[in-house]
């Protein structure tokens, strides 16, 4: 067996929602099992926890298409899948991996894209990493959008519910992460890391007066790096949200694209991998 795998063993319901198109989606049958730390020395006593994950939707809350027959895509769409999945298991954490606004529709464009954070935090996602287009208007402009601030047009924004994580956006002044580069979550005593990345492309993507502050370094590396972090506090299930390209068919087989070639480098600790336009799962290893 490879490294890695595609939504082999995880309950999961990726959305993939380009910038022009609505929404797709695919799951797997089972469950993410993790054995409580306080009760490791059974195999049999394993918590079982879902996450689900959404990328690139670019602000469509009112953008549709039809898939199979079916009206998907939108705001109501999005919010009824999640509710429906997040009922059928109480250990859930809701994640997304970039993208979420930027390239976006009026209805949310025209606000500088804080209907759509304010969206997300209705959903109370739990964890994101940026992608390139969280950068379309500068680093000072996505920070406002996770932190909160002021803005001429809108007034003052309270930001974002959710984790934001970045371990390769660097910092200039400083040489380190401009965000958290991980977060560490905790469901029923269990603790899970997270960590995030996006595609060095953002180099090429972003204009350069909207990245001049900042440089995206190494994916790989940077991952690595932080997994050892983690590791030194004796986190041992591991999540890494990147917003780089990968690729799969409707049964989560034959991934395709970057961070399919990525992933064999990454630390074997790491467990699972959301992609931009797909999700990865690295083999379990035992804790």
């Amino acid at each position: 067996m490879s490294k890695f795998q595609v939504v082999s063993s995880l309950s999961i319901f990726v959305f993939i929602i380009s910038s022009s198109f609505g929404l797709t989606a695919f799951s797997s049958n089972q469950t993410t099992s993790i054995q409580p730390a306080s009760s490791q020395a059974s195999v049999n006593n394993y918590l079982h926890v879902q996450l689900l994950g959404v990328n690139d939707f670019h602000g469509q809350l009112d953008k549709y298409q039809s898939v199979s027959g079916v009206k998907t895509g939108g705001a109501e769409f999005l919010a009824a899948y999640l509710k429906k999945y997040k009922q059928e298991n109480s250990n859930t954490i809701l994640v997304h991996a970039g993208d979420m606004v930027g390239g976006s529709p009026p209805i949310s464009s025209q606000f500088h894209d804080e209907p759509t954070i304010e969206f997300l935090n209705q959903l109370h996602f739990d964890v994101g990493t940026p992608g390139n287009h969280e950068l379309d208007h500068g680093v000072n402009e996505m920070k406002r959008l996770i932190y909160g601030g002021f803005n001429e047009k809108t007034g003052y924004f309270p930001g974002s519910t959710a984790s934001y994580i970045s371990a390769n956006i660097i910092d200039k002044n400083t040489g380190t992460p401009l965000l958290p580069p991980y977060v560490i979550k905790q469901i029923d005593g269990v603790k899970i890391g997270f960590i995030g990345a996006v595609t060095t492309e953002t180099n090429l993507y972003v204009l350069p007066e909207n990245r001049k502050e900042i440089e995206v370094t190494d994916e790989v590396s940077a991952i690595n790096r932080t997994v050892k972090l983690l590791k030194e506090k004796g986190i041992k299930a591991i999540v890494v949200l990147a917003h780089v390209s990968a690729k799969s068919d409707q049964q989560g087989t034959n991934p395709t694209d970057a961070l399919t070639q990525m992933a064999p480098k990454i630390d074997k600790e790491v467990d699972v991998i959301f992609a931009g336009q797909g999700t990865v799962m690295t083999t379990p290893t035992p804790l």
